[in-house]
């Protein structure tokens, strides 16, 4: 195996079309010899039978993973760490575009750093632009960390050694990222964060939505709380984000979730 090879996981469900999880993988191509394997984990048999279409050089990468039950992006990502023996991991989820040049950025960035993370584009069904850069001041992420996630989770690329002792990501469907993050803040201060775009995420109409009412904050709740028995985040700062999040997300309108979720992207245009 070459020296600082990479894998990159790829997790999807029932909910992803066939064409989301090939959008992804042909994203890949410009840089597919910096990949060393293409880790997608099938989360659920209903995702089982979906057709990943992709060239030759690809396919010849590709490492199929199967859950016959559906277990959550964060218990399907860290399954797909399992299978892995490169040095580093990158992560990527279904529908969203690896830009050109992340690869390398991010292994370049890998070399002298424990984690790696970048700016994401997010782009709505009528062609509206937002950037959503990562917290890059550690101190002030550190801060911000028990009433949001201070990293945008699509972009992390991780050392597998050093991703694997501090346990991956959480085991909730929501907040899952979050808690990796606190987990990475807590453990180390080698973290390497640009300004730079490495994921292009296109925006599903039902954005807010799966980010409003009462099963989503019952999972921030609880990721929250594994934050707190994490020693991550302490019991004052507990009370007062699970106040903000129930507020937020239970009883805000959407048209204010909504403007909540603007307020923290730069919007522009192409």
């Amino acid at each position: 195996m070459n020296r600082n090879s990479t894998d990159i996981i790829i997790p999807f469900w029932e909910g992803t079309s066939e064409e989301e999880i090939n959008i992804s993988i042909s994203s890949l191509t410009k840089e597919i010899e910096l990949i060393n394997n293409v880790i997608i984990v099938c989360d659920g048999e209903n995702s089982f039978f979906k057709k990943i279409k992709g060239n030759k050089a690809i396919n010849n990468k590709i490492l199929m993973i199967y859950i016959k039950k559906n277990m959550g992006p964060g218990i399907a990502r860290n399954i797909g760490a399992v299978f892995s023996k490169a040095d580093n991991l990158l992560f990527l989820d279904a529908g969203d575009i690896s830009m050109n040049h992340r690869m390398g950025s991010q292994i370049n960035a890998l070399k002298k750093n424990d984690v790696s993370i970048g700016a994401i584009n997010e782009k709505n069904s009528v062609g509206i632009n937002r950037l959503k850069f990562s917290c890059q001041n550690l101190n002030r992420a550190k801060s911000l960390l028990p009433y949001k996630n201070p990293f945008n989770n699509v972009t992390i690329g991780i050392k597998r050694n050093f991703f694997n002792s501090i346990g991956g990501y959480g085991e909730t469907r929501v907040g899952e990222d979050w808690i990796l993050s606190g987990k990475i803040l807590k453990e180390t201060n080698r973290i390497d964060i640009k300004n730079e775009v490495f994921v292009l995420v296109n925006i599903k109409e039902d954005f807010i939505s799966r980010r409003k009412g009462k099963l989503v904050y019952r999972e921030i709740k609880s990721s929250l709380e594994k934050l707190y028995d994490l020693k991550i985040i302490n019991f004052y700062q507990l009370i007062i984000s699970k106040a903000i999040q129930k507020i937020s997300r239970v009883y805000l309108s959407r048209l204010f979730l909504k403007l909540i979720y603007k307020f923290n992207r730069k919007e522009f245009k192409l």
